[in-house]
């Protein structure tokens, strides 16, 4: 089964449709990943309450993968529970306290999988290529923001989001992952970031070998600004108060966002 890289970015309405809430969350480990910090983060996840995920393997499985690169959370919410009026809430919520409770030394990247684990019994991942295409989340530390990126496999968008909750605030185009197109292609997820148009890309639009490596979120020490790196070259970057921000695939201003300012971007930085 093919991975899809879910986060709170996930619209409701496709949430809501899919078959079952059974989900995988990929904790990308980091050199400095030992078992006594997974033995802590398990701890963590036993002493907290939940109100609606359950942990249909227990917490005693949690374990880091065969190739050494990652632990993988299985949750469900179940039938019943997910028929209540605040369930897609309560589900943010929990996701957010398992990521608090997992989140720390030794831990990096997350990735979100909306996977049926019971009818694929390899999805609890133990293939680390499940995490496809690149995804990176980062909370600055006395602002509570997150900044999040995420390559669809169509387009990568930056967003950013209010103090210490899910709710993204601001949103930029990265790149498309093929070329601009005059118009949207007919095949386009409408519920889905779209792909920049021909109109609005510059000549550095498509890139399409962007690999999870080669991508680094920042954030400027004022918690004011976050930026998306490749290769350690910022392309795209937001700042806190825009609804939009500024990209080197744009070209024309307009609804993917601004293109480069490196004047705006050594201010926001400073």
């Amino acid at each position: 089964m093919s991975s899809s890289p879910i986060n709170y970015l996930f619209p409701p309405d496709q949430i809501h449709n899919l078959p079952t809430w059974r989900f995988v969350l990929h904790f990308m480990v980091t050199p400095q990943f030992d078992q006594a910090m997974l033995l802590h983060a398990i701890e963590r996840l036993k002493a907290a309450d939940w109100s609606i995920v359950v942990f249909p393997f227990g917490f005693e499985s949690l374990a880091l993968n065969k190739n050494g690169r990652m632990v993988s959370v299985p949750v469900e919410v179940p039938e019943d529970r997910r028929h209540r009026a605040d369930s897609l809430a309560q589900y943010e919520s929990d996701i957010w306290k398992i990521i608090g409770n997992m989140v720390g030394p030794g831990f990096g990247d997350i990735y979100y999988e909306a996977i049926d684990w019971r009818e694929d019994a390899d999805g609890k991942s133990e293939n680390a290529d499940q995490a496809e295409r690149p995804f990176h989340s980062l909370q600055h530390e006395t602002t509570k923001r997150w900044a999040v990126f995420e390559d669809n496999g169509t387009s990568a968008w930056l967003y950013i989001t209010e103090p210490d909750t899910p709710k993204p605030v601001a949103d930029c185009f990265v790149y498309n992952c093929r070329p601009p197109e005059a118009e949207l292609p007919a095949t386009t997820d409408r519920k889905s970031p779209p792909p920049i148009t021909a109109k609005f890309a510059s000549s550095s639009a498509c890139r399409a070998d962007v690999s999870q490596d080669r991508i680094q979120l920042v954030w400027a020490t004022s918690g004011n600004a976050a930026a998306v790196l490749l290769d350690n070259i910022p392309i795209a970057f937001i700042a806190v108060g825009e609804k939009h921000g500024h990209s080197r695939a744009i070209a024309v201003d307009g609804p993917y966002g601004r293109s480069w300012s490196e004047a705006r971007f050594a201010e926001a930085f400073r």
